[in-house]
């Protein structure tokens, strides 16, 4: 999410204070429950240990699909 929001923002040049002002939703600690179920992530062995996809909705990316035919 940091890497995405210094992307979009053009904000690699932003000291931490200036960059919290423009991504102040990075503060919030439930960000994750935008995109994952909490028995996901919570007490779930697997996830303690590796990656999970999210079961909401998929984290934002800067890739794009080139599949426009």
């Amino acid at each position: 999410m940091v890497d995405l929001a210094i992307a979009q923002n053009n904000s690699k040049d932003l000291n931490f204070k200036e960059f919290i002002e423009k991504n102040p939703h990075l503060l919030n600690e439930n960000l994750f429950l935008d995109y994952y179920k909490k028995k996901t992530i919570l007490n779930n062995p697997t996830a303690q240990e590796q990656m999970v996809l999210p079961d909401i909705k998929p984290l934002p990316t800067l890739v794009t699909s080139n599949d426009k035919k």
